[in-house]
């Protein structure tokens, strides 16, 4: 190809010089254009050798790199006097090199920690976080684990396109909703975003972000502001929570719910039916005396039952040495239950939460009480 190339251009020189010389011929001749028309073909024709040159080059590259990870069976298995338990047993140990590396791709994308969708934004590591209708809040959890959160609804539900339920009924799946609490468990290596309502007033929600990690299970509780937890108690219609709180009480003898009842309060969690208010200055009050010990009621809480209500308080140690508290100098003809948390004997100036459970006072009809028709008088 060199040479036509090179005679080709002689040929064009001389007959360029040719034409030069004919000064009165005003177009190019037509052997001109003829050697011109062979000149371009013959570069066209290299530039398309190039090319598949290029092309074969990087189908070759493309080959070894797929040989190279996956490897092939060798040859010598394949040929038909291969011995079969030879050829049986290369091919196993290839099945298995190619499951490990797969396997160690996995646990290398598992483990590869996940990012936020929208870069860098700040990760609330707290186990209590304040939130406000319509907030967002990126927090931590643990990644094939099941994680808890704690919400101020009664009947919490979720809503999140990347969270997956049961299939199912009552079935667990990804996210799985039991009375106030929600429990989250993922794989995935990607942050994972709800919303969180009270069932029935979507009106008011918050989201949530969270970013898996390879940490332990986490428990996280979310707060409302009181007037927006006021707010949803009186729309959620104290006459359903109460019979929610009938039933949760007579599913269990007498003691064990005030037990449990008491537990959930020191938890931090309202029992099941119970409506939480704060103390109003109408509201009567716990009665207690304790030498050395002050009792608060004004900042106090009440979880209203079915049979039970429930008050908080706080109790404060303003003498000048430790004092135990003892149950029974705190207490009337309706209370059923006292106890502290999570101190008993408190320290000069130290302070703990006291719960005061007392059976509801039951409002008689007027029908049911006869007055007498004159006045008694008594000897």
């Amino acid at each position: 190809m060199l040479k036509t190339t090179t005679a080709l251009a002689v040929s064009l020189a001389l007959l360029a010089g040719t034409a030069a010389a004919q000064e009165t011929q005003p177009t190019t001749s037509p052997v001109v254009q003829a050697v011109k028309g062979m000149v371009k073909a013959v570069e066209d024709a290299g530039n398309a050798e190039k090319a598949a040159r290029s092309q074969a080059a990087r189908a070759a590259a493309e080959k070894q790199a797929d040989e190279a990870a996956y490897p092939a069976v060798p040859a010598k298995y394949l040929r038909p006097d291969a011995d079969p338990a030879e050829k049986a047993k290369a091919v196993n140990e290839l099945s298995k090199k190619v499951k490990a590396d797969d396997k160690r791709a996995a646990e290398e994308k598992r483990r590869k920690p996940a990012t936020s969708p929208v870069g860098r934004v700040r990760i609330n590591t707290d186990a209590v976080i304040a939130m406000k209708p319509g907030q967002n809040v990126f927090i931590p959890i643990s990644r094939e684990h099941p994680n808890r959160l704690l919400t101020p609804f009664k009947n919490p539900q979720i809503v999140s396109t990347s969270l997956f339920a049961g299939k199912k009924k009552g079935e667990c799946g990804e996210a799985c909703v039991r009375d106030g609490v929600i429990y989250i468990t993922t794989d995935s290596p990607s942050a994972v975003t709800a919303f969180i309502t009270e069932k029935g007033h979507e009106d008011i929600a918050f989201s949530i972000t969270m970013v898996p990690q390879a940490i332990p299970p986490r428990e996280v509780r979310f707060t409302l502001p009181d007037a927006v937890v006021e707010k949803l108690n009186s729309r959620s219609g104290v006459v359903g929570g109460v019979k929610k709180a009938q039933a949760w009480e007579v599913s269990q003898p007498y003691v064990d719910t005030i037990r449990e009842a008491l537990r959930e309060v020191a938890l931090g969690q309202v029992p099941s039916g119970y409506n939480l208010r704060k103390v109003k200055v109408t509201d009567a009050r716990p009665t207690c005396s304790h030498p050395g010990l002050t009792f608060q009621w004004d900042n106090g809480q009440i979880l209203e039952g079915y049979n039970l209500d429930i008050y908080v308080g706080v109790v404060k140690n303003i003498a000048g040495n430790a004092v135990e508290f003892r149950n029974q100098n705190c207490g009337g003809w309706r209370t059923a239950a006292v106890t502290t948390w999570p101190l008993a004997v408190l320290e000069p100036g130290q302070q703990t939460e006291i719960y005061v459970v007392v059976k509801r006072e039951d409002e008689v009809p007027e029908s049911m009480v006869r007055k007498p028709l004159i006045p008694r008088e008594y000897n």
